[in-house]
């Protein structure tokens, strides 16, 4: 790896700052004295002292009677790691209660908001799962119909993992590869499975008056959402009818 592309690695991956990483970059190099380093990496010399102090007290470098030397890096790293997990754990924990606060709230003006019936495209992985998340929540019965909605499954599978008092219906189309843990899954949660050549689209359909309907595209998931409680429960049945059928 060329010296130019270690300082940027230290600066994007690792958090250093442009003169924390040349610095640390000369001390590899074997500059040791703070004004070599200086001169070296070209920081100001009244500067050198403060980012020296600083990548020894991140653990990256030790200060010596001879100067300064890089301490063992996969040592240093490693604690920069654990430090790093540390604190994003503590940043994700008082986000989860910050969330925890605010959703009572948030939950409330969106209801006010709701009106009875309203549509939506919906484009890429995460505004869809989100979707269905909120569908899953809402809703206690649901029609699953599936035509090749396969980057969501591992996806769908988490949401629906969730709920395991709700009640699910898989209608498949016979092309539908299921593996072995694809069965035990749905066993597990008491999903109804059938195949029916008449499954044409991806279609999430609930008892709540909502439905997604996938369109067929290769790239990332885009969905049309529909809120209209006469659609939903007409696209209920009809999907009904081919188990029935």
């Amino acid at each position: 790896m060329e010296e130019t592309e270690l300082v940027e690695k230290l600066q994007k991956v690792f958090g250093f700052n442009k003169y924390q990483a040349k610095a640390y970059v000369a001390v590899l190099q074997g500059y040791s004295k703070p004004a070599d380093v200086a001169r070296k990496s070209k920081i100001p010399i009244t500067r050198v002292y403060d980012v020296l102090s600083s990548l020894c007290e991140n653990g990256f470098l030790t200060r010596t009677s001879d100067g300064y030397r890089v301490t063992e890096p996969a040592s240093a790293f490693t604690f920069w790691l654990e430090r790093e997990r540390a604190r994003m754990e503590s940043l994700m924990m008082e986000k989860k209660r910050m969330m925890e606060q605010i959703i009572p709230t948030v939950s409330r003006l969106r209801e006010r908001g709701t009106v009875e019936n309203e549509a939506a495209i919906l484009r890429g992985l995460q505004p869809v799962v989100v979707k269905l998340r909120e569908m899953v929540d809402s809703g206690t019965r649901f029609v699953f119909a599936v035509k090749k909605a396969v980057k969501l499954k591992e996806e769908f599978k988490k949401v629906v993992a969730a709920f395991p008092e709700k009640k699910f219906l898989f209608i498949l189309h016979p092309s539908v590869q299921m593996s072995k843990e694809d069965y035990e899954f749905l066993e597990s949660i008491g999903a109804g499975v059938f195949f029916s050549e008449g499954v044409l689209l991806d279609v999430l359909v609930t008892d709540g008056g909502e439905a997604v309907i996938g369109l067929p595209l290769d790239d990332e998931p885009v969905v049309v959402w529909v809120r209209d409680r006469g659609f939903a429960s007409s696209l209920m049945r009809s999907l009904e009818a081919l188990v029935a059928g």
